[in-house]
């Protein structure tokens, strides 16, 4: 059944029975929609729907349904329009089970300000809160997992991917996020403008965390290195240059459902053709394991080699993608445009965490940890350099 793309659905008073018995290609007898309390960027919801039995009599049709539609302050204007492409591009693509690591779930209609999917069962599945972190019995299978799924996707040239489909890749990646990745759709004039004004308040969070006089001053010199020039604008620059796979783009534990078997990965709405180690550095800094309140478990210089090599092996497994020399170039730069993004996004991130009431000290607490983490691994010998763009 193909995607329905209809676009004059913006709320839950929009949805009726007609236009679900269109969608479902069956007719639907009553609906029900409840919700579900979870989503930053959009209010989510659980459809519930009875089939009228005098005609649908014996088929086993799906009932359950999550329906996600974009909250008005929210500026982004493609939100589930990228993210209904994905689904459309995975469906056009042969995906055997076994060559692909994670389950997509299946979408049935979008347009620019809804989403309806498939509803997966919590039966048998673990879900996690990005605020949790990813627990550190599961966090090398998913990030053996992240370099498979950056394999199978990857562009050899304009017209062919590791698993034969690049043609179709090309023709749908107009459609996703052409800056792929949280934060990355901030325009180069905006991060120029904000960084710098927003650095003093990040910096005095940090300073809780990060108590040596000399790594904060270290981060004070890389903070006007960033500001100087055109350092912000090359970091973006060269970070986009390398469209080589697809991004999930929000790739952390909250958007994982975790089984026995094949993890399940949602929230596809930030995907697009780019820099896997956007996908990489995203999970290490916002998705690591809450080992220690000031993030020393993963920002260590050994810490990150660890998992460099890692992830070099299981994207290299099947075919040469990236040389070490290319792939820990690439991490510095995705690491500094982090920086620069979590910088400018600080304030709104705790604008918008004081929403959650009884979260909200969860939350900021969450940032912090973020924000420690991404420093400390700046600092270490995966970090800054000063000639990252040679």
């Amino acid at each position: 059944m193909a995607i329905a793309n209809i676009e004059y659905i913006a709320n839950p008073q929009d949805i009726t029975l007609e236009l679900l018995s269109e969608i479902l290609s069956n007719k639907v007898a009553s609906h029900d929609l409840k919700p579900l309390g979870k989503g930053a960027m959009s209010n989510v919801q659980i459809l519930t729907i009875e089939y009228d039995k005098s005609i649908n009599k014996n088929e086993e049709l799906p009932i359950q349904f999550i329906v996600k539609f974009k909250k008005p302050e929210i500026p982004l204007p493609d939100l589930f329009s990228v993210e209904a492409e994905f689904y459309r591009l995975t469906e056009s693509i042969s995906n055997e089970p076994s060559s692909f690591p994670f389950q997509l779930v299946k979408a049935y209609a979008a347009g620019s300000s809804w989403l309806m999917l498939h509803f997966i069962s919590h039966s048998g599945i673990t879900t996690y809160d990005v605020h949790e972190g990813c627990p550190t019995s599961l966090f090398d299978e998913l990030l053996v997992a992240m370099a498979k799924m950056h394999s199978y996707f990857w562009i050899y040239d304009e017209d062919q991917s590791a698993n034969g489909s690049g043609t179709i890749l090309k023709y749908h990646s107009q459609k996703l996020s052409a800056t792929p990745g949280a934060g990355h759709s901030l325009p180069i004039s905006e991060r120029q403008k904000l960084f710098l004004p927003a650095w003093p308040a990040f910096r005095d969070r940090l300073s809780l965390y990060i108590k040596d006089s000399d790594s904060l001053q270290m981060m004070e010199g890389i903070v006007e290195w960033t500001a100087a020039d055109d350092h912000i604008e090359k970091s973006a620059f060269l970070v986009s240059l390398r469209k080589w796979t697809i991004v999930h783009g929000d790739f952390h534990i909250g958007n994982l459902l975790v089984n026995k078997t094949t993890p399940w990965l949602v929230d596809w709405s930030m995907a697009g053709v780019g820099n896997p180690l956007v996908d990489l550095v995203f999970f290490l800094v916002v998705g690591a394991p809450n080992i220690s309140t000031d993030g020393s478990d993963t920002a260590t210089s050994a810490s990150v080699e660890r998992v460099l090599k890692l992830y070099h092996t299981a994207l290299n497994n099947q075919n040469p993608m990236l040389s070490w020399d290319q792939l820990v170039l690439n991490f510095r730069l995705c690491l500094l445009n982090q920086l620069i993004i979590l910088v400018c996004y600080d304030e709104l991130c705790r604008d918008m965490a004081d929403s959650f009431q009884d979260e909200r000290v969860v939350y900021h607490a969450h940032f912090d940890r973020v924000n420690v983490r991404c420093v400390k691994m700046l600092l270490s010998d995966f970090g800054w350099v000063d000639d990252m763009f040679r």
